[in-house]
């Protein structure tokens, strides 16, 4: 039983062995430095593509499930300005709040007894939101 379809190739060998030939070029020696530096360049540019992929699914996530994240669009929706914004932030991080967004709910969170510790131009500040949130 012969298969000659299957050993055809085989059997000229001689053509197989000089099958390379066609593709090398015209005897010029590849300059191992620039292959190493494409090789490198190539390197960075995937572990730059890596971490930027990485860290957008971390954002990503971190903003569908952040409790945080709800405390931010609050003060967005409610027209506080960025310094505000991060007083109120200090305000819930010294208060050890687990939720920073109960500050727009609580009005006890934002009261003149948990201010008294702070500065007096930074406290009206603050009571002038909680007396726009909660009147």
């Amino acid at each position: 039983m012969s298969y000659p379809f299957l050993l055809g190739p085989l059997a000229d060998q001689s053509r197989l062995l000089h099958m390379g030939d066609r593709f090398r070029g015209g005897g010029e020696v590849v300059d191992v430095e620039q292959l190493a530096t494409y090789a490198l360049v190539f390197s960075v540019l995937a572990l730059v593509l890596w971490l930027v992929t990485v860290g957008n699914n971390m954002f990503l996530r971190f903003r569908r499930t952040s409790t945080h994240m709800l405390f931010w669009e609050l003060c967005r929706e409610h027209r506080i300005g960025w310094k505000l914004r991060w007083q109120l932030w200090a305000l819930a991080m010294s208060a050890r709040m687990e939720h920073p967004a109960r500050l727009f709910v609580d009005p006890q969170l934002t009261s003149s007894q948990a201010l008294s510790t702070w500065p007096d131009r930074e406290r009206r500040k603050i009571e002038r939101v909680r007396q726009n949130l909660f009147s």
